[in-house]
């Protein structure tokens, strides 16, 4: 994975935290278009981005947030979101 200059590498934590500012709508559109372009090395943050991914269509993350504008994230793709935050920082 490509890390621009000054950025933090994502690890698990961090990608954990990630998911959890997006699902809440607080990421950048750098940090969304980061996520949805990289590739992942490590098996379980590989696993955990494709189904995220999968929760949210595409048209979703077009306004930069993670979020359609003016509506909510839906509540079953948020909880899993928040799930899979939690087993990326329970993975060994």
């Amino acid at each position: 994975m490509h890390i621009p200059d000054g950025a933090r590498p994502m690890t698990r934590r961090l990608l954990a935290s990630f998911l959890e500012y997006a699902v809440k709508g607080m990421v950048t559109w750098e940090e969304v278009r980061r996520f949805m372009n990289a590739s992942y090395e490590d098996d379980v943050m590989a696993r955990a981005v494709a189904e995220f991914r999968d929760l949210i269509p595409y048209q979703s993350w077009v306004s930069g947030r993670g979020t359609v504008a003016n509506q909510l994230f839906p509540t079953e793709a948020a909880e899993r979101a928040y799930a899979i935050a939690k087993e990326l920082r329970e993975a060994p």
